[in-house]
């Protein structure tokens, strides 16, 4: 008999659920064409991510919660992000920048899930939930926007460590 998924929940799992929530709601924004709340919500999410490590560390993860994590953070750092960016730019080097960010970053979660390492190997994929609300309200033109992405999408893939700051 299979668990029910609620009963495998820890407090930790409903901050992961609300940064899922809030880059469910950045991509939602940016559909309707609603750019800082958009920024905002994957600001929000940034802050839901760290506060489910915090409370994941000093309650100890379980494999449930990491893959529940990695599974929130595509959503908020993976998805919302590309259609932030596929919502003011359609361009085919927007499309081709979005798309290897997209497939990086699943590469990037594929790894910090299947290794275990005491830092991180590459730019953690949450860094683009600020990075990218920071170009938006810096008003860097949209036209720079795939370049942006190119660049990130390199950093989560490159193998090199990056220690945790928390």
């Amino acid at each position: 008999m299979s668990k029910n998924v609620f009963s495998m929940m820890k407090f930790a799992d409903f901050f992961t659920l609300a940064n899922a929530l809030f880059g469910t709601l950045s991509i939602y924004a940016s559909m309707l064409q609603r750019f800082n709340f958009a920024a905002g919500f994957m600001l929000i999410s940034v802050v839901f991510d760290f506060l489910d490590g915090q409370i994941a560390k000093k309650t100890r993860t379980t494999l449930f919660g990491k893959e529940l994590d990695s599974l929130a953070d595509m959503i908020s750092f993976g998805a919302a992000p590309i259609v932030f960016g596929f919502s003011q730019i359609q361009t085919e080097l927007g499309m081709a920048a979005f798309s290897v960010f997209i497939l990086c970053g699943i590469l990037r979660l594929a790894r910090y899930n299947s290794v275990n390492n005491k830092d991180f190997v590459g730019m953690p994929i949450t860094t683009n939930g600020f990075i990218i609300p920071i170009i938006y309200f810096a008003n860097l033109q949209v036209m720079y926007y795939p370049y942006i992405f190119f660049v990130l999408a390199i950093l989560m893939v490159l193998p090199v460590k990056v220690k945790r700051f928390f």
